[in-house]
This record gives structure tokens, sequence and C-alpha cells, in this order.
């Protein structure tokens, strides 16, 4: 895991890609739950925030 992103998430076992998915996803957090915060999402960052989500799924899912 880089260095970067075990100073953000804390110890995490979790390969860089999915670590990486989460560092994406995680700007995002405000800007869904309070829509009028932040500027509109275009259509293929949509796309790509899905598919990271559902990467990140996947892989948790594989662990319970």
């Amino acid at each position: 895991m880089s260095k970067s992103a075990s100073n953000r998430l804390g110890p995490v076992d979790a390969p860089n890609d999915i670590v990486n998915c989460c560092l994406r996803l995680a700007p995002y957090y405000v800007v869904t739950r309070y829509p009028d915060v932040g500027e509109p999402i275009i259509r293929k960052t949509v796309k790509e925030l899905l598919d990271d989500s559902m990467k990140v799924i996947r892989w948790i899912t594989q662990r319970l």
C-alpha cells in the first residue's frame, strides 16, 4: 500500500487497486450526501465511480 494511502486511511490490509478505488470515491461522499454542495458530476465520472464501488464491494464480499 502506498504511504499516502496508509496515512489517510490508517492501517488497511487491501491491495493498492482497492485502496486507490476508495481514495477516488471518498471525495464524492459529501456531494452525494448533500446534493446542494459541489458541482454536478458528469456521466463518465459517475460510471467510473460506480465501477470503483463495485470493485470494492466485490473485494469486501469475498472476504466475509
